[in-house]
């Protein structure tokens, strides 16, 4: 009745689905019915064998109905009729219709086993697969039903439909949550034997209902488990039609174990037990040929040979063994112990009811050995929840915790305080075999039930000390070889052991890895403890020091320990002892040689090892011998335990051992390292002391990990890249510096390793070792494997693996059989093969998907640590990273993984640095663009991730600063996106790598481009990709022969900027009409041929110009609006013109003719050529050519060191306008020789030397002076601060010498190890030995030529302490003969090599020329003086000046000698700040201002008005405007001036230029002391007059300046204080006049004391004043004879009138004879840069100050001259006109 009643039901409300050639028939709704097929022209239904989920999900996207399979339902919609068309349909999951499944067209099936679907049925949340809040689906959305509207009828048919057994109860929201959104009142009518609720009548009226009100329902499941009394292990049983029925074994394995187990909420399967292991169950036999991959959720949803057509004989039930124990906290071997319960809860173990038998069972359930120890809650943490206190009662024989028995009594006083936690071991045994006893042999343990040996880097004299405690075997003697005990067989364990020392077991050690070395038995470790019988042969060895690994060696020989003499010894015997006590490789070996009769003991000598032996045994038979107390050998070895022991360096912020920040440890504390003059060098020797291999060359040196905290403790660190520890470097005192955390150095070795999934949280497993990524194949991986991938990375609990192909062809498959087992912490401790050993094929490829779906698992629980633990996981910053939305896994959005959530970035601050990380860190290569496309579209959810700021260096985009939240001020219009290159294209059968087939990678696979449409600009988007320069011509019909493969690109067409091929348009992925003999090819220029599309004109020369682009045919202006200095980068560069240094206005180089590009020009500066730079098709701007861009590249390109032994050594030459030219010695000094090898990657610079080491050069001399600060990345980023005009021939070329130079390992090289960079004990590189350097017959000479090979400038000082002392005893080196113009040592005579006492030292000081400094003139030969002290700037007082003071700061300054024609001192103003020195005197003779007399610093009398300004005759320079390096001019003060309205140029009103504008002057204070400055600044003589003539005429416009107060002796306007403003209260009869002598007075050089009418501009403190003044000329010169006009009026005498007509003639004869000896003179100085420079208005002011200055001053009454003494030498070039003036 029951079957007719659902009959007639179905048969009354029919619905069909239909897909063409499948329809669903007799549901309620479109998609849910019994399945029909067309086949054959008819209809007719399928069968249900083996049908699963992933079968329904192909039918129901194929219907377009929901495919989600937790919404898909097996129902049975009653039997069809016609024929049974399918049996056996199996589908993998990925078809696009059931038809291309794998099925039987011969069905051996009835028509009551007729398939039925139900897509989108209802669904039970919040709870388990059979329980939870009821949601229905209705009007495309999820609703929760309302309970009052619900009934027990109901709940049968959602169980039935669910597939689970009966309802069991019906709850209300509090248990499964409140749901959201709509509820369902209408009162469901089911008569409880529906096959769908769907089927269900609804009454028409509504029930007032809220979420308050939500049904929850629990279903029976349908499966248990029985036959022991545990619901975790027994006899499986599956519960249909109403009876429960077991399951036959056919088929049953651990997979189908695992889904029953995972059902039944037990954990994992431990064992899938067949043949009625639980004994014969009874009733029908339900399933058969069971088949499962182990993820489904319940084993109804498995593929299966159909119900109940099974037989009847039970002796083949399945069973199943499920883990009722987990380990919580830890690892799957250790954590806090918990176990289920009855209701599939898991609850927390109470230590009282848990004992040592419990945990041995425990273990042994999980498969993790033995139990090492049990510890409490603070171990793994407190559990939540109920808390086990049933007393468990195990005998310790069980296999399984559920088979023990407990007591029905509790332990009422436990709670989570007293929860049990468990270490178990992994391993299960120890032995040592092939040995005379059982205390000696080859190290062997027990893993899972087989035995294996041990390899040799794992074990060190640590761990072997534990093994032979463990075997109560005494201690460990040696660590030996495999020719000790010989090869094992079986497995091989290559867990590296990390011991103490103290434990008592070798399973208490904690695992640092798993050795990837070269896996064989020739690496088997033996092991030789002390009870054995062989610890008595000969050869043993210890050290009896402070620590494990240095000290006294003494070596067991004819049953004695004796100490060992040097003799013979060398570093292969001390490499022998290091690696026989595992100690790692010798560090150094020292031997005390002094004689003793005191005592005499047991000694031996005469070893002979080669340095490959493990144990001295193996070395030649020595001698024994007695000798004296204080013969002994000293070793200290440097190895893993060393290292680990002292922590001395590590490397941190990488989350691997083998990079990261690196930090040493001083003082009690961690400190980091300044990156200064860091190199690869001293990278190397980090790696190596670590360790870690090699420091890798191919990422950036330094790395950049984040700024440290702390101290800083090491600066300036110099390695030579030989040494083993970085305590053997040289460097600044700890803790000496001048640098912040930002500068902190990081290292990556080639031992650093990392783990990806190629797409955040999925995609191929690939990782870095070496350098490179590369790929983990499939062989022999799990799932457990797969779950420890997902944790490290943060992307989930689980992850499900799959086959895949390499996502770059090329790249290594580093890892194979990778087989994580339960203890193992992280990837890097599993068993694999070593690296890149392996056996995959091209589609075995690792390939997982993690999932934050948690199973409830034992064995997969896992969580992390965030305090370091040897027990617990440690937590991973990981951030997975993804770019989404673009085509590919190189462009998109930038998406980071958080919280479980995969949510955006935000772009501020987001610049190509932060672009380049993040390319990077995906495999991606270069960053092409960081605004990326609007198309990717904009994110939704969350933006986690905002404010990145990176260098560009950095290996992760978590390494850089940022912000990471909840953004919610950040709109999704402003999330990242980038664009980043991807190599997809390659160029195959052609005759280099830059021409052949053009081939695109698409869908993991190569195919070619067909030649429809193909042309130069399609390959120039090619060429540029593939980085082949230029096309130099396309080709057609498969000219490099035919390809293979798909055919991808048809009709490309590209616009030639796109970064990539695949950007280019075309017919779409694999649409093509073309056969392969129609393949597209390409030959590329390989180099770029620059200037092809660009060019600067009417510049001076080729690298300042107008711009000009060509279009088409066409040459171009562009328009200013369009381009900026992105774009100038490229057109210099293209031009090979260096960088830019100015964009300048259509006024410079003209204005061009015919069209103006005025589409915006987007360069991201890196392009090689303009047409690489997109340009918007949209923005376009009005322009004309008014508008025309010019701009002026720098010219230099390109720097190389000639005639050297190699690139890091010889001669500097630099190339300009493709001319290579040499530069000058003076032009370099060591900080412009550090940035210079640094730029060449050549480290860094070891000495700058002459012309004697590499050779004069030819062709140019380049003679600029390069000012750098040491931090600059290239020399084209130092400032340029003159041009030499020193004697330019190559007589003077410079060479340089850098660290990774094999020159920069020969004799002569020198250091100072001081505070400072240019003081310290001296010490030379002599005989591969760094020598202490002894006084004997060294001077200032040698002095002179130490500082001037390490570009310190001149000697200050050297000293030495000669005190004698026996307590060491150093290398030392004397007898250094130099004449004191060498340039390097080494070209002095040979020294002497001898022994010398620890207090024999010689210190030098060199001054350089950063400590002193004139300022205030805009040049660096003049200007206010200034000294350098205690980290602050100062000036000097003016007592007792004189020249010969100005002389040697000239002579310190490299800028000639003091100008005796201008005041001594000189004036440039006030400064501010200290005043460091006063009543300096000096010789004139030294060669610094140090060696001068003068009070103590800071002790002075003097105020800011009395600081001494100094001029000196050279460095006198033209600046080349177009040669700046720095990106812009530095402002001047210069006021141009001028007297207007006179006759000639000295006498008028007084104008100055400022703000594009010429103005006057007001007369506010104005007086004949301010009125000399002005004339000597004009060249014009001393000033006559300060109030002018109203003749000059009334000036017009702006009063630029007004209360101008000079001394007098100032050398400009500017220097005076004054007010420059519009002085609109200043009217233009205020204006300053005034008239200057036009006639030059003569200097005398007399050393004649004189007295002048003029007062002296100082007074007389405590010494004379030297001074230098001005002899009257024996003519009287015309102004003293000049008559106002107004006298010659009054007295109206003609004749008086004429003679004054006469002197003015005189005195006109005079002018022109002295204007014809200044122009003449300066004629000669100039006439080769007339032409050159006449437009650099400010070359115009370098006057060569020789006026005669008349100083006037009331200062004092006394009226002092002096003339200061001049050598003879140095002619004034006056003589001639002295002598006409005179005569």
């Amino acid at each position: 009745m029951k079957s007719c009643l659902t009959f007639i039901l179905l048969s009354s409300i029919v619905t069909v689905t239909t897909a063409g050639n499948v329809r669903l028939v007799g549901g309620i709704n479109s998609c849910a019915g019994r399945l029909e097929v067309y086949y054959n022209g008819e209809w007719g239904t399928v069968c249900d064998d083996y049908w699963d989920k992933r079968t329904a999900s192909v039918l129901c996207r194929e219907l377009g109905c929901d495919s989600n399979p937790d919404t898909i339902h097996l129902a049975y919609f009653g039997p069809g009729s016609g024929k049974i068309l399918m049996d056996n349909l199996i589908c993998v999951g990925s078809e696009s219709t059931i038809l291309s499944c794998r099925r039987s067209l011969k069905p051996n099936c009835k028509h009551n086993e007729d398939v039925g679907v139900i897509c989108s049925g209802v669904r039970l949340v919040g709870g388990s697969r059979c329980s939870g809040r009821l949601e229905i689906p209705r009007e495309n959305t999820w609703m929760s039903a309302c309970k009052a509207a619900f009934d027990q009828k109901d709940a049968e048919v959602v169980c039935r439909e669910m597939g689970c057994g009966p309802p069991v109860q019906l709850l209300g929201a509090d248990t499964f949550c409140k749901g959201e959104g709509q509820v369902w009142t209408q009162e469901s009518q089911c008569k409880g034997n529906e096959y769908q609720f769907d089927l269900c009548p609804t009454s028409p009226s509504h029930i007032n209902c809220s979420h308050e009100n939500d049904v929850g329902i629990v279903c029976a499941d349908t499966l248990r488990i029985v036959g022991v009394g545990s619901h975790c292990a027994g006899r499986v049983e599956v519960h249909h039609d109403g009876r429960w029925g077991t399951v036959r074994d056919a088929g049953w394995d651990l997979r189908d174990a695992a889904v029953v187990c995972r059902q039944l909420g037990c954990g994992e399967a431990v064992k899938a037990p067949k043949r009625a292991h639980f004994g014969e169950g009874k009733g029908p036999i339900w399933l058969s040929y069971v088949h499962c991959t182990g993820q489904e959720s319940a084993l109804t949803d498995c593929r299966a040979n159909g119900w109940g057509k099974h037989g009847d004989k039970h002796a083949y039930d399945a069973g199943v063994i499920c883990s009722a124990i987990r380990l919580v906290g830890g690892t799957r071997c250790s954590g806090r112990v918990e176990m289920l319960r009855g209701n599939n809860t898991w609850v927390s173990v109470c230590d009282a009811a848990f004992d040592q038998k419990d945990a041995e069972v425990v273990c042994r359930e999980l498969n993790c050995g033995v139990p090492v120890q049990l510890l409490g809650a603070d171990t793994f943490g407190k559990g939540e929840g109920q808390v086990w206190t049933q007393e468990i009662q195990c005998t310790g024989e069980e296999s399984h915790i559920s088979l023990c028995p407990s007591t029905p009594s509790f332990k009422d006083n436990c709670t989570h305080e007293n929860d049990v936690g468990l270490i178990c071991s992994g391993y299960k045994a120890l032995k040592l075999v092939d040995g005379p006893d059982i205390c000696s042999g080859r190290v062997e343990r027990q893993y899972f039930s087989k035995w294996g040996s041990v390899c040799d880097e794992c074990m060190n004299m640590r761990a072997a000390n534990v093994l032979c405690r463990e075997l109560n075997c005494g201690i460990a003697v040696s660590v030996v070889g495999v020719d000790w005990f010989g090869e094992g067989s079986g497995e091989i364990w290559a867990d590296v052991f990390d011991c103490q020392g103290n434990e008592t077991k070798l399973s208490e050690c904690s695992i640092s890895s798993w050795s990837r070395a070269e896996s064989s038995h020739k690496q088997d470790v033996g092991v030789i403890c002390s009870n054995s019988s062989l610890s008595l042969h000969y050869g043993r060895v210890r050290l009896s020091g402070e620590r494990e690994c240095e000290g006294e060696v003494e070596v067991y020989i004819h049953q004695v320990w004796r100490r060992v003499l040097l003799d013979s010894w060398s570093l292969t015997e001390s490499s022998v002892v290091c690696r026989q006590l595992g100690c790692g490789s010798v560090l150094n070996f020292t031997n005390s040689s002094s004689s003793s009769d005191e005592h005499s003991y047991e000694c031996v000598m005469g070893f002979q090892c080669s340095g490959t032996e493990d144990h001295l045994r193996n070395c030649s038979s020595p001698q024994t011998l007695n000798c004296s107390a204080t013969q002994q050998l000293t070793i200290t070895c440097l190895g893993q335990n060393y290292n680990i022991c002292q922590r001395s360096i590590r490397l941190v912020g990488s989350g691997g051992d083998c990079a990261g920040r690196l930090e040493v440890f001083h003082k009690g504390s961690w400190g980091t390292v300044c990156d200064d003059f860091w190199d690869i060098k001293d990278a190397h020797v980090v790696c190596r002391q670590l360790q870690c291999g090699v420091a890798l060359s191919n990422q950036p040196v330094p790395v950049w990990f984040g700024s440290g905290s702390g101290p800083i403790w090491l600066d300036d660190v110099n390695c030579e890249g030989n040494e083993t520890s970085l305590w053997s470097c040289s460097s600044r005192v700890w803790g000496d510096h001048d640098c912040k955390h930002k500068e902190d150095v990081g290292v990556m070795c080639s031992e650093f390793k990392e783990l990806r999934l190629t797409e955040g949280c999925e995609g191929n497993v690939e990782v870095l070792y070496n350098g490179s990524w590369g790929n983990v194949c499939n062989n022999q991986m799990e799932s457990d494997t797969a779950n420890l991938i997902c944790q490290e990375l943060n992307c989930g609990r689980s992850g499900q693996l799959s086959y895949s192909t390499s996502r770059v062809p090329s790249a290594h498959n580093w890892l194979d059989n990778v087989e994580c087992r339960p203890h193992d912490l992280n990837l890097w401790q599993c068993p694999t093969s070593p690296w890149g050993q392996n056996f995959c094929s091209k589609n075995e490829v690792a390939h997982i998907t993690c999932s934050d779906v948690i199973h409830e698992d034992p064995q997969t629980h896992l969580t992390c640590s965030n305090s370091p633990s040897p027990h617990r996981r440690q937590c991973s910053n990981h951030l997975p990273l993804r770019l989404s939305g673009g085509k590919g896994l190189c462009s998109g959005r930038l998406e980071v993984y958080h919280n479980s959530v995969w949510g955006s970035v935000c772009d501020d601050l987001w610049d190509i640095r932060d672009a380049q990380v993040v390319c990077r860190q995906l495999g991606c290569g270069a960053a092409l663009s960081v605004d990326g496309n609007e198309a990717f579209g904009a994110g939704e959810g969350v933006v986690w991730m905002n404010r990145v700021e990176c260098r560009g260096t950095e290996i992760h985009l978590w390494d850089c600063p940022h912000v990471l939240k909840n953004h919610t001020d950040c709109s999704h219009k402003e999330q990242v996106r980038l664009i980043c290159a991807d190599l997809n294209v390659r160029l195959v059968n052609g005759s280099s790598r830059c021409s052949g087939n053009v081939e695109v990678l698409y869908d993991g696979q190569w195919g070619t481009v067909c030649q429809d449409d193909w042309d130069l600009t399609d390959a120039e988007v090619v060429c540029r990709e593939v980085g082949c320069g230029e096309a130099d011509d396309v080709l057609y019909w498969s000219h490099f022969g035919g390809g293979s493969g798909p055919i991808w690109m048809d009709n490309v067409n590209c616009s030639g900027t796109e970064p990539t091929l695949m950007n280019c348009s075309s017919n779409g992925w694999g649409v093509s009409d073309c056969d392969h003999d129609e393949d597209a090819g390409v030959i590329c220029s390989e180099t770029i041929n620059y200037g092809r599309f660009t060019r600067l004109v009417s510049g001076p020369h080729l690298c300042s110009g107008r711009v000009e682009l060509l279009r088409g045919n066409i040459w171009t202006s562009v328009c200013g609006a369009v381009f900026d200095d992105q774009d100038a980068e490229v057109v210099c560069r293209e031009l090979n013109c260096g960088v830019p240094v100015q964009l300048l206005g259509a006024d410079t180089f003209g204005k061009g003719e015919g069209q103006v590009w005025t589409q915006e020009i987007q360069c991201r500066g890196n392009e090689s050529l303009i047409r690489s730079c997109s340009s918007s098709t949209i923005t376009q701007v009005t322009c004309s050519h008014h508008n025309d861009v010019g701009l002026k590249c720098s010219g230099f390109s390109d720097l190389r060191l000639m005639n050297g032994s190699d690139i890091c050594s010889g001669r500097v030459e630099r190339q300009y306008f493709s001319k290579w030219g040499s530069v000058c010695d003076e032009c370099m000094n060591m900080r412009a020789a550090n940035v210079l090898c640094r730029e060449l990657n050549c480290g860094i610079a070891v000495s700058v030397v002459g012309v004697d080491w590499f050779g004069e050069g030819s062709g140019e001399i380049w003679a600029d002076v390069f000012d750098c600060q040491g931090n600059e990345t290239k020399l084209s980023e130092c400032s340029i601060s003159s041009w030499s005009r020193a004697e330019s021939s190559h007589k003077q070329d410079v060479g340089v010498i850098c660290s990774n130079s094999s020159l920069s390992l020969h004799d002569g090289r020198v250091r100072l190890s001081g505070e400072r960079e240019c003081e310290g004990e001296v010490e030379v590189y002599i005989h591969q030995v760094w020598r202490r350097v002894l006084l004997d017959s060294w001077s200032l000479t040698e002095s002179s030529v130490v500082c001037r090979q390490l570009g310190c400038g001149s000697v200050l000082n050297f000293t030495n302490s000669s005190s004698s002392s026996d307590e060491h005893s150093y290398e030392c080196v004397m007898g250094f003969q130099c004449s004191g113009t060498e340039d390097h040592l080494r070209n002095c005579s040979s020294p002497q090599t001898l022994n010398c006492s620890a207090t024999q030292q010689l210190s030098i000081t060199c001054q350089s020329q950063q400590s002193i400094r004139l300022v205030g003139s805009g040049r660096d030969c003049a200007g206010r003086l200034e000294v350098f002290h205690k980290g602050s700037w100062g000036t000097v007082c003016d007592d007792f000046w004189d020249i010969k003071d100005a002389h040697v700061v000239c002579r310190q300054l490299q800028c000639g000698v003091a100008l005796s024609n201008q005041p001594v001192p000189a004036w440039f103003g006030p400064g501010s700040g200290p005043i460091w020195l006063d009543d300096v005197n000096c010789e004139g003779n030294e060669t610094s201002l140090w060696s001068c007399s003068s009070r103590v610093w800071g002790d002075h009398d003097c105020n800011h008005k009395e600081d001494v300004g100094v001029v000196c005759s050279g460095k006198q320079f033209i600046e080349y405007e177009w040669l700046l390096y720095d990106n812009q001019r530095k402002c001047s003060n210069h006021l141009p001036l001028r007297l207007s309205g006179g006759k000639g140029l000295c006498s008028g009103r007084l104008e100055v230029y400022h703000n594009s504008v010429w103005g006057s002057v007001c007369d506010d204070l104005w007086d004949i002391r301010d009125a000399q400055v002005v004339c000597r600044q004009l060249g014009c003589g001393a000033a006559l007059s300060v109030d002018g003539n109203e003749a000059f005429g009334a000036g017009e416009g702006v009063v630029w300046m007004n209360r101008v107060e000079c001394r007098g002796t100032e050398i400009h306007l500017w220097d005076c204080p004054h007010v420059l403003k519009n002085h609109t209260d200043c009217s233009h009869k205020e204006q300053v006049r005034l008239i200057c002598a036009v006639t030059d007075l003569s200097v005398t050089t007399t050393s004649a004391t004189t007295t002048s009418a003029s007062p002296s501009v100082f007074h007389t403190k405590r010494r004379a004043v030297r001074w230098t003044t001005v002899t009257p000329p024996q003519t009287p010169p015309a102004a003293s004879l000049f008559i106002p006009p107004v006298v010659v009026i009054v007295l109206g005498v003609l004749l008086l009138l004429l003679l004054v007509l006469l002197l003015l003639l005189l005195l006109s004869l005079l002018i022109m004879i002295k204007n014809n000896r200044v122009m003449k003179r300066g004629t000669e100085i100039h006439t080769s840069y007339t032409d050159l420079f006449k437009r650099r208005h400010w070359a115009q002011t370098e006057a060569v100050y020789e006026e005669i200055d008349h100083r006037h001053t009331n200062r004092e009454s006394q009226f002092t001259q002096r003339v200061s003494l001049i050598s003879e030498e140095q002619h004034s070039g006056y003589e001639v006109a002295d002598e006409l003036l005179s005569g």
